[in-house]
């Protein structure tokens, strides 16, 4: 299994070599957005499985890269501003996103009174 790149590592970091499915062919191409390059992998899945997993008329590549993108995020691997980006989603598609998923954004009592705080100074 010949696997490289940054989104390979993340898989990685995520879930051990040994559980991930077979990698197939993995190769750099043009990206259509804001990356230089971008990483396809090909994942064989058994038919009956895969219409198992992804919901009817759902795009089966956007879904797995939608849950690989979220577990990295879930894992600190990526940030807010990189999971909006990898998705094309602005922050308000991506809380929605996220709230749909039960991952909640890492906002603490420290976070809310620095902000009233800062608004205070504001004289907001």
């Amino acid at each position: 299994m010949r696997l490289a790149g940054p989104l390979v590592s993340i898989l990685r970091q995520i879930h051990p070599p040994h559980l991930l499915p077979p990698v197939t062919q993995v190769h750099w191409s043009h990206s259509p957005e804001c990356y230089l390059a971008a990483m396809q992998i090909t994942v064989d899945l058994p038919d009956d499985l895969a219409q198992q997993m992804i919901a009817a008329g759902q795009n089966l590549a956007r879904a797995v890269l939608e849950n690989i993108a979220v577990e990295a995020f879930r894992a600190h691997r990526l940030t807010e501003h990189q999971l909006a980006q990898l998705l094309g989603m602005d922050r308000y598609q991506l809380d929605g996103f996220l709230k749909d998923r039960g991952v909640w954004l890492d906002y603490t009592m420290d976070d809310l009174h620095q902000e009233l705080e800062g608004q205070r100074k504001l004289g907001l």
